[in-house]
């Protein structure tokens, strides 16, 4: 009867650590923000953006992702990630890759690369976006009203969020309606509306207070691209 229970208790016990383990780490491990080489750049009800820089030679620690998040990368450079169990992979990012990680996620990171590794860190809160008034939607969808992403990228969806690539192109753009809140960075310089924009700049916009969407079209000086992370 023993020898037959030794196995058992064994097994649970191995099943036990491997289902608390990760809960253990999370509690030790600090927030990953703020940090050395962090600064927070924008904060609002739906998210927080941190402009973060990956050095050579500088690991971050251990540190738990206190909400989902989305990482736009401003300047290539690669960082190598260390996982609570000790495995690492090594990665190299281009201008306008986009990382998605979970609530929860715990990790080490540091730069390998002797050009620091640029990013906009959007964190993205647990709270109810703006949403567009059901009557004044239905209204511009009878009018064929376009959104704002009609000519963008899809890059990533889940059931939270979607996030787009999108290029302004010279000219006057299409008359559009905001249907949903969104936070973007832009991460190709230009002109849009007169003013000028720098790579790294937010551009955040979506329906009003009221919960009225915003019509209007862009007039666009000089090209500029951007990464926008739309709320569903």
């Amino acid at each position: 009867m023993t020898k037959q229970l030794m196995p058992t208790l064994g097994l649970v016990f191995a099943i036990s650590l491997l289902i608390w383990s990760p809960l253990l780490h999370a509690q030790e491990s600090e927030p990953q923000f703020p940090r050395d080489g962090a600064k927070k750049v924008f904060e609002n009800d739906l998210v927080t953006a941190w402009e973060v820089t990956w050095e050579q030679g500088k690991p971050t620690g251990m540190a738990v992702r206190r909400f989902d998040q989305v990482t736009i990368i401003l300047t290539e450079g690669a960082i190598k990630t260390i996982r609570p169990d000790n495995t690492w992979t090594v990665a190299h990012s281009a201008v306008g890759s986009v990382c998605y990680e979970s609530q929860g996620t715990i990790a080490s990171e540091e730069g390998v690369s002797s050009t620091a590794r640029r990013a906009i860190t959007i964190e993205l809160k647990s709270f109810s976006p703006q949403r567009l008034d059901a009557r004044f939607e239905k209204d511009l969808i009878e009018k064929d009203m376009p959104g704002f992403f009609r000519e963008a990228i899809k890059l990533f969806e889940n059931d939270r969020v979607i996030v787009w690539d999108k290029t302004f192109g010279r000219g006057t753009g299409a008359m559009h309606a905001h249907y949903n809140q969104f936070i973007g960075v832009f991460i190709l310089e230009g002109v849009l509306n007169d003013r000028p924009r720098v790579v790294g700049e937010l551009h955040v916009n979506g329906p009003d207070a009221r919960g009225q969407g915003l019509v209007h079209q862009e007039e666009v000086q000089k090209p500029l691209r951007g990464i926008y992370v739309e709320y569903k």
